[in-house]
Protein backbone atom coordinates (compact mmCIF):
# COMPACT_ATOMS: atom_id res chain seq x y z
CA UNK A 1 0.00 0.00 0.00
CA UNK A 2 2.74 1.95 1.32
CA UNK A 3 4.69 1.82 -2.77
CA UNK A 4 1.20 2.51 -4.00
CA UNK A 5 0.76 5.92 -2.35
CA UNK A 6 4.50 6.70 -3.25
CA UNK A 7 3.90 6.07 -6.96
CA UNK A 8 0.49 8.02 -6.35
CA UNK A 9 2.62 10.84 -4.96
CA UNK A 10 5.40 11.19 -7.42
CA UNK A 11 2.08 11.02 -10.36
CA UNK A 12 0.58 14.09 -8.82
CA UNK A 13 4.02 15.79 -7.96
CA UNK A 14 5.00 14.76 -11.71
CA UNK A 15 1.92 16.38 -13.13
CA UNK A 16 1.93 19.65 -11.35
CA UNK A 17 5.69 20.21 -12.69
CA UNK A 18 4.29 19.48 -16.18
CA UNK A 19 1.40 21.61 -15.90
CA UNK A 20 3.51 24.18 -14.29
CA UNK A 21 6.06 23.64 -17.42
CA UNK A 22 3.18 24.18 -19.86
CA UNK A 23 1.50 27.13 -18.38
CA UNK A 24 5.39 28.57 -18.35
CA UNK A 25 6.19 28.05 -22.08
CA UNK A 26 2.57 28.96 -22.69
CA UNK A 27 2.89 32.54 -21.28
CA UNK A 28 6.44 32.62 -23.15
CA UNK A 29 4.76 31.99 -26.84
CA UNK A 30 1.98 34.29 -25.64
CA UNK A 31 3.91 37.15 -24.55
CA UNK A 32 6.59 36.87 -27.68
CA UNK A 33 3.30 37.08 -30.26
CA UNK A 34 2.22 39.95 -28.74
CA UNK A 35 4.67 42.33 -28.76
CA UNK A 36 3.57 45.72 -29.68
CA UNK A 37 0.32 44.22 -30.57
CA UNK A 38 -1.60 46.44 -27.79
CA UNK A 39 -1.18 49.52 -29.78
CA UNK A 40 -4.26 50.95 -30.77
CA UNK A 41 -3.41 51.72 -34.80
CA UNK A 42 -0.59 48.53 -34.91
CA UNK A 43 -2.51 47.97 -38.29
CA UNK A 44 -1.16 51.56 -39.71
CA UNK A 45 1.96 51.51 -37.92
CA UNK A 46 5.14 50.58 -39.55
CA UNK A 47 8.89 51.08 -38.78
CA UNK A 48 11.66 52.47 -41.68
CA UNK A 49 14.57 50.00 -41.88
CA UNK A 50 17.74 51.23 -43.77
CA UNK A 51 19.91 48.60 -46.23
CA UNK A 52 22.93 49.19 -47.97
CA UNK A 53 26.66 47.65 -48.85
CA UNK A 54 27.93 48.16 -45.36
CA UNK A 55 25.09 48.34 -43.34
CA UNK A 56 21.64 46.70 -41.90
CA UNK A 57 19.57 49.17 -39.25
CA UNK A 58 16.61 49.13 -37.87
CA UNK A 59 17.03 52.87 -38.19
CA UNK A 60 16.97 55.84 -41.11
CA UNK A 61 18.41 59.32 -41.53
CA UNK A 62 16.95 62.59 -39.23
CA UNK A 63 15.37 63.79 -42.25
CA UNK A 64 13.12 60.22 -43.76
CA UNK A 65 10.73 60.35 -41.18
CA UNK A 66 9.25 64.03 -42.03
CA UNK A 67 10.17 63.74 -45.82
CA UNK A 68 8.31 60.49 -46.27
CA UNK A 69 5.23 62.23 -44.55
CA UNK A 70 5.48 65.33 -46.37
CA UNK A 71 5.78 63.64 -50.08
CA UNK A 72 2.81 60.69 -49.35
CA UNK A 73 -0.51 61.53 -48.72
CA UNK A 74 -1.12 58.14 -47.00
CA UNK A 75 0.83 58.76 -44.32
CA UNK A 76 -0.50 60.36 -41.36
CA UNK A 77 2.11 61.03 -38.96
CA UNK A 78 5.56 60.35 -38.56
CA UNK A 79 7.85 60.10 -35.28
CA UNK A 80 11.49 59.39 -34.53
CA UNK A 81 13.01 58.55 -31.78
CA UNK A 82 17.16 59.09 -31.16
CA UNK A 83 18.72 57.25 -28.22
CA UNK A 84 20.51 59.73 -25.68
CA UNK A 85 23.43 57.67 -24.95
CA UNK A 86 24.60 54.96 -21.97
CA UNK A 87 25.13 56.31 -18.67
CA UNK A 88 22.98 59.42 -18.97
CA UNK A 89 23.28 61.33 -15.74
CA UNK A 90 20.53 62.24 -14.01
CA UNK A 91 19.51 64.57 -11.18
CA UNK A 92 16.85 66.23 -8.97
CA UNK A 93 17.33 67.77 -5.70
CA UNK A 94 16.54 64.00 -4.02
CA UNK A 95 19.15 61.75 -6.08
CA UNK A 96 21.59 61.57 -8.85
CA UNK A 97 22.05 58.50 -10.72
CA UNK A 98 23.26 57.41 -14.47
CA UNK A 99 20.25 55.89 -16.40
CA UNK A 100 19.72 54.15 -19.89
CA UNK A 101 16.93 54.03 -22.02
CA UNK A 102 16.52 57.94 -22.91
CA UNK A 103 15.31 59.01 -26.05
CA UNK A 104 14.50 62.40 -27.98
CA UNK A 105 11.37 62.15 -29.56
CA UNK A 106 8.97 63.86 -31.45
CA UNK A 107 5.75 65.45 -30.48
CA UNK A 108 4.19 63.18 -32.09
CA UNK A 109 4.49 60.47 -30.16
CA UNK A 110 1.48 59.83 -27.87
CA UNK A 111 -0.52 60.04 -31.56
CA UNK A 112 1.27 57.05 -33.05
CA UNK A 113 1.98 55.22 -29.81
CA UNK A 114 -0.51 53.58 -27.34
CA UNK A 115 1.61 53.79 -23.95
CA UNK A 116 -0.23 55.37 -21.61
CA UNK A 117 0.60 58.72 -19.90
CA UNK A 118 -0.23 59.02 -15.99
CA UNK A 119 0.15 62.52 -16.15
CA UNK A 120 0.36 65.51 -18.23
CA UNK A 121 -1.32 66.62 -21.71
CA UNK A 122 -0.70 63.94 -24.46
CA UNK A 123 -0.89 67.00 -26.94
CA UNK A 124 1.76 69.15 -25.36
CA UNK A 125 4.25 66.95 -23.60
CA UNK A 126 7.19 66.41 -25.39
CA UNK A 127 6.16 70.00 -27.89
CA UNK A 128 8.86 72.79 -26.79
CA UNK A 129 12.13 73.00 -25.67
CA UNK A 130 13.50 71.22 -22.87
CA UNK A 131 10.45 68.90 -21.95
CA UNK A 132 10.95 65.04 -20.33
CA UNK A 133 8.26 62.63 -20.24
CA UNK A 134 9.82 59.94 -17.39
CA UNK A 135 8.45 56.80 -16.17
CA UNK A 136 6.95 55.63 -13.16
CA UNK A 137 9.84 54.58 -12.03
CA UNK A 138 12.28 57.55 -12.53
CA UNK A 139 9.52 60.05 -10.59
CA UNK A 140 9.93 57.24 -7.89
CA UNK A 141 13.54 57.30 -7.78
CA UNK A 142 14.31 61.23 -8.12
CA UNK A 143 11.22 62.88 -6.22
CA UNK A 144 10.27 59.64 -3.75
CA UNK A 145 6.44 60.41 -2.56
CA UNK A 146 6.31 64.01 -4.10
CA UNK A 147 4.97 65.10 -7.37
CA UNK A 148 7.30 65.02 -10.14
CA UNK A 149 4.73 66.76 -13.24
CA UNK A 150 6.00 70.20 -13.53
CA UNK A 151 9.97 69.56 -11.44
CA UNK A 152 12.70 70.28 -12.89
CA UNK A 153 15.72 67.56 -13.51
CA UNK A 154 19.28 68.00 -14.62
CA UNK A 155 20.11 65.65 -17.62
CA UNK A 156 23.67 66.04 -18.38
CA UNK A 157 24.36 69.64 -17.34
CA UNK A 158 20.84 70.55 -18.92
CA UNK A 159 17.36 71.51 -16.87
CA UNK A 160 14.64 70.21 -17.93
CA UNK A 161 10.96 70.26 -16.89
CA UNK A 162 9.03 67.29 -16.39
CA UNK A 163 6.28 67.61 -18.46
CA UNK A 164 4.71 63.88 -17.94
CA UNK A 165 5.01 60.72 -16.33
CA UNK A 166 4.36 57.70 -18.68
CA UNK A 167 4.08 53.83 -17.56
CA UNK A 168 6.79 51.68 -16.83
CA UNK A 169 7.63 49.77 -20.47
CA UNK A 170 5.21 47.23 -20.92
CA UNK A 171 6.79 43.60 -20.74
CA UNK A 172 5.68 42.72 -24.65
CA UNK A 173 7.42 46.13 -26.53
CA UNK A 174 10.65 46.42 -27.80
CA UNK A 175 11.01 50.13 -27.03
CA UNK A 176 12.26 49.91 -23.52
CA UNK A 177 12.66 53.60 -22.66
CA UNK A 178 13.26 55.11 -18.99
CA UNK A 179 12.48 58.69 -20.67
CA UNK A 180 11.69 60.70 -23.58
CA UNK A 181 13.54 64.84 -24.40
CA UNK A 182 11.36 67.11 -26.92
CA UNK A 183 13.16 66.94 -29.98
CA UNK A 184 13.26 70.68 -30.32
CA UNK A 185 15.56 70.02 -27.00
CA UNK A 186 18.34 68.75 -29.59
CA UNK A 187 21.04 71.53 -30.97
CA UNK A 188 19.86 73.51 -33.80
CA UNK A 189 23.16 73.51 -35.11
CA UNK A 190 23.44 69.60 -34.95
CA UNK A 191 19.55 69.30 -36.44
CA UNK A 192 20.98 71.58 -39.60
CA UNK A 193 24.35 68.62 -40.19
CA UNK A 194 21.70 66.14 -39.40
CA UNK A 195 18.99 67.49 -41.70
CA UNK A 196 21.80 67.58 -44.71
CA UNK A 197 23.08 63.56 -44.01
CA UNK A 198 21.80 61.10 -45.88
CA UNK A 199 24.23 58.72 -44.83
CA UNK A 200 23.43 59.59 -40.93
CA UNK A 201 21.79 56.61 -39.66
CA UNK A 202 20.51 57.95 -36.54
CA UNK A 203 16.57 57.57 -35.53
CA UNK A 204 14.15 55.20 -35.39
CA UNK A 205 11.53 56.21 -37.56
CA UNK A 206 8.19 55.25 -37.22
CA UNK A 207 5.13 56.11 -39.91
CA UNK A 208 1.16 56.04 -39.21
CA UNK A 209 -1.00 55.59 -42.31
CA UNK A 210 -4.29 56.40 -42.41
CA UNK A 211 -5.27 52.91 -43.47
CA UNK A 212 -3.35 50.15 -43.69
CA UNK A 213 -1.07 50.08 -46.53
CA UNK A 214 -0.18 47.83 -49.56
CA UNK A 215 3.44 46.46 -49.14
CA UNK A 216 3.98 46.56 -52.67
CA UNK A 217 2.97 49.89 -53.42
CA UNK A 218 4.55 51.51 -50.64
CA UNK A 219 7.84 49.86 -51.60
CA UNK A 220 7.60 51.12 -54.99
CA UNK A 221 7.82 54.15 -53.59
CA UNK A 222 10.46 53.49 -50.75
CA UNK A 223 12.88 53.13 -53.89
CA UNK A 224 11.96 56.04 -55.90
CA UNK A 225 12.82 58.37 -52.70
CA UNK A 226 15.95 57.03 -52.53
CA UNK A 227 16.97 57.57 -55.75
CA UNK A 228 15.66 61.42 -55.38
CA UNK A 229 17.46 61.74 -52.35
CA UNK A 230 20.15 59.05 -51.40
CA UNK A 231 21.78 58.63 -54.96
CA UNK A 232 22.44 62.35 -55.67
CA UNK A 233 23.95 62.67 -52.18
CA UNK A 234 26.13 60.31 -52.71
CA UNK A 235 27.18 61.46 -56.51
CA UNK A 236 27.43 64.82 -54.74
CA UNK A 237 30.04 63.11 -52.06
CA UNK A 238 31.83 60.87 -54.74
CA UNK A 239 30.66 57.19 -53.79
CA UNK A 240 28.82 54.50 -55.63
CA UNK A 241 27.16 53.86 -51.77
CA UNK A 242 23.43 53.76 -51.58
CA UNK A 243 20.78 53.00 -49.37
CA UNK A 244 17.55 51.45 -49.42
CA UNK A 245 14.38 51.88 -47.42
CA UNK A 246 11.94 49.53 -45.97
CA UNK A 247 8.78 49.31 -43.86
CA UNK A 248 8.23 46.77 -41.88
CA UNK A 249 4.89 46.53 -39.40
CA UNK A 250 5.83 47.20 -35.80
CA UNK A 251 3.70 44.14 -34.90
CA UNK A 252 6.32 42.20 -36.86
CA UNK A 253 9.38 44.19 -35.47
CA UNK A 254 10.22 41.65 -32.55
CA UNK A 255 11.14 39.15 -34.91
CA UNK A 256 13.03 41.52 -37.17
CA UNK A 257 16.55 40.56 -36.51
CA UNK A 258 20.12 41.17 -38.01
CA UNK A 259 19.62 44.81 -37.81
CA UNK A 260 22.50 46.88 -36.37
CA UNK A 261 21.84 49.27 -33.52
CA UNK A 262 18.23 47.63 -33.03
CA UNK A 263 17.22 46.94 -29.68
CA UNK A 264 16.96 42.92 -28.85
CA UNK A 265 14.31 41.03 -30.26
CA UNK A 266 12.96 37.74 -30.43
CA UNK A 267 13.23 34.26 -32.13
CA UNK A 268 10.66 32.82 -34.05
CA UNK A 269 12.69 29.58 -34.11
CA UNK A 270 12.38 29.19 -30.15
CA UNK A 271 8.51 30.44 -30.03
CA UNK A 272 8.16 27.37 -32.90
CA UNK A 273 10.37 25.09 -30.86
Amino acid sequence: MWRNRLYSGISIIGLAAGISCCLLIGMYVFDELTYDTFHEHKEKLYRISTKGGNITAGMAGFNVGPTLQEENDEVENQCRLIYFGKRVSIQSELAHFNENGLYYADSTFFDLFSYQLLKGDKAIALSGKNKVVISEYLAKRYFGEKEALGKELTINRDVYTVSGIIENTPSNSDLRYQAFISMSSLNPQWVQVFKQDWFRIMAFTYLKFKTKPKPTEFQAKLDAFGEKYVRPYAEQNGTNEMYYYEAVPITKVHFDNGNEFDSPNGNKSYVYI
